[in-house]
């Protein structure tokens, strides 16, 4: 009987208080910004992914415009060799950094990426698989960043009207 009346209380103590789910109504993929992207540096398939990830969140008819310089690099490096003496797993890493200017204030946002992959027999098939890797990773670099630049925002909005 203690036990039921307690969870009794507990249930009316989390409704009362105003508990919501924290990740409940946050969906990134409804949120729009008016950005441009003025420069792109490094790798060009990373960045290309980069650009066509950020083209659905693209609304040029908001009043606050971002700017964005993008800074991406990839490196393929061996980790481990067979008993032949060849490579056998690699690491691809990629790390994307964006400058971002919002309200006229500066930012600067990393990302860094690494994704460990074995060696494939067919240098056709590792090609592809590589190139399947490069748009994941960019994928992941784009939610990351948009989540990144929604918490930016929110902060920069939020902290001006404390100030």
């Amino acid at each position: 009987m203690k036990e039921k009346l307690l969870i009794f209380f507990i249930t009316i103590f989390l409704n009362g208080c105003g508990y919501t789910a924290l990740y409940k109504d946050n969906n990134l993929n409804n949120l729009e910004l008016n950005y441009e992207v003025v420069d792109v540096y490094g790798d060009s398939e990373i960045n290309n992914y980069i650009l066509t990830g950020l083209n659905k969140y693209k609304n040029s008819s908001l009043k606050e415009k971002i700017i964005i310089n993008i800074d991406s690099t990839y490196s393929k490096s061996g980790v481990s060799n067979d008993k032949k003496g060849k490579t056998a797993s690699y690491n691809l890493v990629v790390v994307s950094t964006f400058d971002v200017n919002i309200n006229e204030k500066d930012n600067k946002i990393i990302i860094k990426e690494k994704i460990r992959i074995n060696r494939f027999d067919d240098t056709f098939e590792q090609k592809n698989y590589e190139k399947k890797m490069k748009k994941d990773i960019s994928r992941l670099i784009v939610d990351r960043f948009i989540n990144r630049v929604s918490i930016l925002k929110w902060l920069l909005n939020h902290l001006t009207l404390i100030i």
